[in-house]
């Protein structure tokens, strides 16, 4: 599957990544009710920029 992001979606989840610290692996693993979004999105953000530089290789 080719991840080919766009500038804008690259630039997107790189603000999304800069706004706050991903979660750790480890911090995943503990679902005790308290949800930071940013920082879930920034999680998320961190991983699809991974998997597109990834697939670029």
């Amino acid at each position: 599957m080719a991840w080919n992001l766009s500038k804008d979606e690259r630039e997107n989840l790189e603000a999304d990544l800069a706004a706050a610290i991903p979660y750790s692996a480890e911090e995943m693993l503990v679902l005790d009710g308290d949800v930071d979004f940013l920082r879930s999105k920034a999680t998320i953000a961190k991983k699809l920029l991974e998997m597109a530089d990834k697939c670029k290789e």
